[in-house]
């Protein structure tokens, strides 16, 4: 269950900067874009969690690191094939 709550929290912090780096800009909170980002933080970490994946003293930067990565690139298609079905530009 570690890996649900580690890959929520990378979630948040993820939402989190992206809003201040769009509040920088002009925009306004999105909650939708909030929760999406939270969601796929708990699927991925619940993918972790039902792969078994261990993580240790000795990993988890790695762990945190690649959750990153992961549910930025997956936020990303998300919004890439929801703007191509809808043909709509925000998500």
């Amino acid at each position: 269950m570690n890996q649900i709550v580690m890959s929520l929290g990378m979630a948040f912090l993820l939402s989190v900067v992206t809003y201040l780096t769009k509040m920088q800009k002009g925009e306004g909170f999105d909650a939708y874009k909030f929760l999406r980002t939270l969601v796929i933080g708990v699927v991925i970490g619940g993918v972790a969690w039902q792969q078994n994946i261990q993580v240790t003293g000795d990993n988890w930067e790695s762990y945190m690191t690649a959750n990153a990565g992961v549910i930025a690139f997956v936020d990303q298609g998300f919004k890439f094939i929801w703007r191509l079905v809808s043909g709509k530009e925000s998500a």
